[in-house]
């Protein structure tokens, strides 16, 4: 053999014996991590055995003497499965991002700092029930527990970021609680963007974008009564008019230093932790043992939420002589959040509630006091030390005002600069509320009398409770602290010189809207409006009302119904809200010579169109393209570009807006029900007109230029054939680690997808999109759950991703597929049947 060949083998062969010895470190590196799910693991913080039998989706059973032990065990699997999604997210909270990811993050934590979720987890903590602290306990030595037999062996994202967990503390629990609170909270954006339409847009013009809610949209409690508050309607008086201004802010400058500051910074901490907007919906429905073929009421649940890897919920099933409850749990939280016992199901919803309010503050020249009531208050001063990664400790000031904090702080120019001007911001977050013990108390319910009762402890989020018993009864509940505001025009900043915009209270919980079996034998909430009969204001940020407005079609099409019936239901991508925009579509091409082929396709497409957006349907390529490039033309001009990014952020807003301006007529003199007159010139105040031009464009002109822009766009992206325009081929989902974005080669290791995927945020099968980045999907079911209380031990359950928070492991990633095509794992909590399953036993010292 030659010499030269002699040198090529061997160094093939140092190839080949490097590249075995690198996967076999990097392996061990993946999977040391990987938790021990059978065997025997001595505890000396438990007091007898606890059994944790799990089946093959990595979903843990588990059995304990008493609840103590239980809880402990709950604390341990969570550890072994999400130890660093629960580490990060208990980061996020108390602001101390910065230790693991150096500067980037300072600015994240000097929101949280401001915000205070650290301090007000810890007093939330000191004023809990005993039961609480004691559940909390147990769990936080479950977590410890796995830390301290585990020291050597974390998770891949601890060994990257070069460090380790600390000790978890009981009070850290309340982190994960407001951390939730603080993601689905909305009411920040509307004060944000609204001032900011205030200050551009005329008021005359800015009352049409108002969202209302319709008055034929179903309600969750069904009332022929109308009393709510309608905004707009509110609105159109002159002296309501003159309040839109807002005399504190003299400039654009001022603006936007202090409202789109704080947007911009809400925004890149969400981006950062992959929550991507303030989104949020839901499907929650139930009928009554007369409606369901079983005799017994049937529950449905799926929370839509932003995405996250791993996922936000992880399934168990928890059994002692005291208690026996299944569902799914928060990572960092000891509680079934949605689930079922032996006698009960539930499940829950947004309230969409307007939890935030801005308030505008008068600064002396010290920036130490604010005016208040005729004089000037202390501010409350605090300095506080970020510490931070391969840097320098950042020192910085926490202010507060009565209401809450200075939130302009957090922003990286307000140490520096002297303004004049500041916000402080109250949010319901901060009120007193034990949110571990209502769902502790749930988990014990054995009614819906029960269950109402554990409601009284909850506040944030505030949520639509929904349960159904054994006894055949179902309900509805909203529980929350709702705050009673002296405002006509709450989605605005308020003047903080004076008292007169103070929360002055809270609606009382028997207030709170409920319901038990109406005549129609069912109940569905769908993130839309409790009831026309409320005295008091919720919010205006209710979802499009197509998702209720199509399970409504559903539950009113035949008389009985089934698990499976729930199931096509939940996977359901037919959106009432498409249909009504399409017949606006056909009428503005109406008696319209159309020359172009695509274009003439397209309308046809349209006339045949049942609205259903299935992955492989080209109409809904066509529709959803058409409308994004709708809500361009029609608000843009009138916006500017940044404006209408934000404007966009929360995606129900212009959904429920643009149907609401295509719906309306607006006549020469336009009357509100006392019989203002509000629309002296309809064509200067129309939102279709492009103020950049010098013609007066009309609906039907902005509908048919979309629908051409559209199409243009649709041939350069996808080619002249409109059957390659399906709607999957433009719309997929890809679930993403928070590593993602670094490399294509970190993310083909760490994320999930893309996969095609059908619906959008008007569909059941909530599919939404961000219209500032079409057309990915980063917001849907987080998870599905059917409950037959004829069958209660056998439910149906699915996650969008796994039980695993660890890379590469099968259970990181095996339910997506299943919940992709609408399919279940049957959660079975018979003891019969998951004591087959692999056990690992936790055992006390000896």
């Amino acid at each position: 053999m030659k010499p030269y060949k002699k040198v090529l083998i061997g160094l093939g062969i140092v190839f080949v014996l490097i590249s075995i010895a690198a996967w076999f470190f990097v392996n061990r590196m993946i999977t040391k991590s990987f938790p021990q799910m059978d065997g025997e693991i001595t505890l000396p913080s438990v007091n007898q055995t606890v059994k944790i039998c799990r089946d093959d989706f990595g979903i843990p059973y588990i059995e304990a003497m008493n609840e103590d032990d239980l809880f402990i065990g709950l604390g341990f699997v969570h550890a072994q499965d999400r130890m660093w999604q629960m580490d990060l997210l208990r980061r996020a909270g108390m602001g101390r991002l910065s230790e693991i990811f150096g500067t980037k993050t300072i600015k994240f934590d000097k929101m949280f700092r401001t915000i205070g979720i650290e301090e007000l987890a810890k007093k939330l903590f000191a004023e809990s029930s005993q039961e609480t602290k004691r559940i909390c306990s147990s769990y936080a030595k479950g977590i410890n527990e796995f830390l301290r037999i585990n020291k050597e062996n974390y998770q891949l994202e601890f060994d990257l970021l070069a460090y380790k967990p600390d000790k978890w503390e009981p009070w850290q629990t309340f982190i994960m609680a407001r951390l939730m609170a603080w993601e689905l909270n909305m009411g920040w954006w509307t004060d944000v963007v609204y001032a900011q339409l205030a200050e551009k847009i005329p008021s005359e013009k800015l009352i049409q974008i108002i969202p209302e809610y319709p008055v034929d949209a179903p309600t969750i409690i069904k009332s022929a009564e109308f009393g709510v508050r309608n905004l707009s309607r509110a609105l159109s008086r002159d002296a309501e008019l003159k309040k839109l201004s807002l005399p504190r802010f003299n400039s654009v400058k001022s603006i936007h230093n202090h409202l789109s500051d704080f947007y911009e910074l809400n925004v890149s901490f969400r981006e950062f932790m992959g929550w991507y907007d303030s989104q949020s919906g839901s499907n929650s429905w139930v009928v009554s043992s007369k409606r369901s073929e079983s005799g017994k009421p049937i529950l449905a649940n799926d929370p839509h939420l932003i995405y996250s890897l791993p996922s936000k919920w992880y399934i168990v099933s928890l059994s002692s002589p005291t208690l026996s409850v299944s569902g799914v749990t928060i990572p960092g939280s000891p509680g079934v959040v949605i689930g079922k016992n032996k006698e009960l199901a539930w499940g829950l919803t947004n309230l969409m509630l307007d939890d935030c309010d801005l308030f505008i503050e008068s600064l002396d020249s010290t920036q130490t006091k604010y005016f208040f009531n005729s004089e000037y208050k202390n501010l409350v001063i605090k300095s506080d030390t970020i510490r931070v990664k391969d840097s320098a400790d950042v020192i910085f000031k926490i202010k507060k005002a009565h209401r809450g904090p200075i939130i302009d702080q957090a922003n990286e120019f307000s140490n520096e600069a002297k303004i004049d001007n500041t916000l402080s911001m109250s949010w319901t977050g901060y009120e007193l509320s034990d949110e571990v013990l209502t769902f502790y108390k749930i988990s014990k319910a054995r009614n819906y009398r029960d269950f109402k009762n554990a409601l009284k402890h909850f506040n944030a989020p505030a949520q639509n409770f929904l349960c159904a018993d054994s006894d055949g009864n179902i309900f509805y509940k909203a529980a929350g602290k709702i705050s009673l505001r002296n405002n006509p025009f709450p989605l605005i900043p308020k003047n903080g010189e004076t008292s007169e915009f103070d929360w002055k209270d809270f609606v009382h919980f028997e207030d709170l809207p409920e319901v038990l079996n109406p005549a129609d034998g069912f109940i569905a909430t769908n993130n839309n409006l409790p009831s026309h009969n409320l005295s008091y204001y919720i919010g205006n940020l209710w979802e499009p009302a197509s998702r209720t407005e199509r399970i409504h079609e559903l539950l009113t099409s035949k008389e009985k119904f089934n698990k499976d019936d729930f199931i096509k239901f939940q996977n359901d991508v037919v959106s009432p809200h498409a249909r009504k925009i399409t017949r606006h579509i056909l009428d503005a091409f109406e008696n319209v010579e159309v020359k172009d082929k695509n274009l003439e396709t397209a309308l046809t497409y349209f006339k045949n169109w049942n609205a259903e957006m299935n992955q492989y349907d080209q109409t809904s390529g066509i529709y959803n393209y058409f409308y994004s490039e709708l809500l361009k033309n029609t608000f843009v001009d009138e916006m500017g570009e940044e404006l209408f990014k934000q404007f966009i952020f929360i995606g129900n807003v212009p959904h429920r807006v643009i149907l609401q301006l295509l719906s309306k007529q607006y006549n020469k003199q336009s009357r509100t029900a006392d019989s203002t007159i509000i629309h002296q010139n309809p064509v200067s105040i129309s939102w279709f007109d492009n103020i950049n031009t010098d013609q007066t464009e009309t609906k039907e002109e902005i509908i048919r230029k979309s629908l051409v822009e559209a199409i243009t766009k649709l041939e350069n992206e996808f080619g002249d054939d409109p059957r390659s325009w399906q709607w999957g081929k433009i719309h997929k989902v890809k679930f993403k680690h928070p590593f993602s974005g670094q490399s294509s080669i970190i993310d083909y290791l760490v994320d999930i997808g893309p996969f095609e995927i059908g619906g959008d945020q008007t569909t059941l099968n909530n599919t939404s999109f961000k219209f500032s980045e079409p057309y990915d999907n980063y917001l849907g079911p987080s998870m599905r759950q059917i409950v037959d209380l004829s069958k209660i031990d056998s439910s149906l359950i699915i996650l969008t991703s796994g039980q695993s928070g660890h890379i590469t492991h099968d259970n990181y990633s095996d339910q997506t597929r299943m919940w992709l095509k609408g399919k279940y794992i049957q959660f079975n909590t018979s003891a019969k049947v998951y004591q087959k399953y692999k056990l690992l036993t936790l055992s006390p010292e000896k």
